[in-house]
């Protein structure tokens, strides 16, 4: 790493690399016909390169995002318990849920409620965001108050440009973001789960099922064995 440029010249500390968690593929075992694991990294190879942009995201040169004016962070159990408040509630304007992820993404999976952006590249979530807006608008037209708007993506990168763009050319001041995207939310509700085995978790006990529904679309080879976080509601 200390190779590249950006990392030249730093501390072993003032740097580290997720690797990816290990995982666990099924095989079928010839000879006892019964299916075994093998242990297997997601990733085929490590690559660094500097970037202009993590995301490519073909914004007109005169906007220029403040990416530390992008909203609100929830963790997961924040996120959680506002979108359960607000699948109860009957009060207006309703809170937009949007999935900020491409639609080969979004059609894996997606939260309770929440509509895709439905864009090929992420380039094109900028007139999406403008589109499901708009229609939000003429739905809430009679209503003075601007709720709230929820957004996610797989790990929550691609939020923190969705968010500053949302505040900062679009208007919206309650933005609200998934602090670790759909990944975080995974472990944490994969947390809840083992804490409701355990006699003396009387917190995990209360929490609410998963508000996913169907598999988180990843960009390596956890997707060949991928489990299913399904609303069982």
């Amino acid at each position: 790493l200390k190779s590249v440029e950006p990392f030249r010249g730093k501390e072993k500390d003032e740097f580290e690399l997720n690797w990816g968690e290990t995982i666990y593929l099924h095989q079928e075992d010839d000879e006892s016909s019964k299916q075994t694991k093998k242990q297997q990294q997601p990733f085929r190879r490590l690559l660094v390169r500097a970037r202009n942009q993590i995301l490519t995201d073909n914004l007109p040169q005169d906007v220029n995002l403040d990416l530390n004016d992008c909203g609100v962070e929830l963790t997961a159990k924040e996120w959680h318990a506002q979108l359960q408040q607000s699948t109860v509630t009957t009060t207006k304007p309703s809170p937009l849920i949007l999935d900020c992820r491409n639609t080969y993404e979004s059609d894996e999976g997606i939260f309770q409620n929440a509509i895709p952006l439905g864009t090929q590249t992420f380039s094109d979530t900028w007139d999406a965001l403008k589109d499901k807006l708009s229609l939000q608008k003429q739905q809430n037209e009679e209503e003075q108050e601007q709720p709230p708007v929820y957004i996610y993506c797989t790990g929550g990168i691609r939020c923190v440009k969705v968010g500053a763009y949302l505040k900062q050319q679009l208007g919206i001041q309650d933005v609200r973001s998934l602090r670790h995207g759909i990944v975080g939310y995974e472990r944490w509700i994969n947390n809840v789960e083992e804490g409701k085995k355990k006699d003396d978790n009387d917190d995990a006990k209360n929490e609410a099922k998963s508000l996913w529904l169907g598999k988180n679309y990843h960009f390596d080879q956890r997707n060949r064995n991928q489990k299913e976080i399904v609303d069982q509601k």
